[in-house]
């Protein structure tokens, strides 16, 4: 959107025995990320899984294996307004600062060629 909301962040998680780890997961932005407001585009979706790749399940409970690492990637929020209104610079910005891909600029905002 004109204004982009907030990014996606990534918390690992480990117990520091040789135990596992019980997880109930109530993460409802999994299957259903946040909207974006007026002609701003969806936030990007959240993910929880293990450090060894294995894709868990955002609500339930679940265990995580002694030795591996919970790994929850928070989602995105939504934009809010006309992307085609984001100034340039600041797209330019979000790129340079790796807050957003290159391909990602390029899809969200059509006045970014770079």
């Amino acid at each position: 959107g004109k204004y982009r909301c907030g990014l996606v962040q990534s918390v690992e998680i480990s117990e520091s025995t040789d135990k596992h780890l019980n997880l109930i997961a109530q993460c409802y932005r999994v299957d259903h990320p946040a909207h974006g407001r007026s002609g701003g585009g969806a936030g990007a979706a959240g993910l929880v899984h293990l450090a060894s790749g294995k894709t868990l399940n955002g609500k339930g409970r679940q265990t995580i294996p002694a030795g591996d690492r919970l790994v929850i990637d928070l989602p995105g929020g939504g934009g809010y307004g006309d992307p085609n209104e984001r100034p340039l610079p600041e797209i330019e910005e979000d790129v340079k600062q790796e807050v957003v891909s290159a391909a990602s600029a390029r899809r969200d905002y059509p006045q970014f060629e770079g």
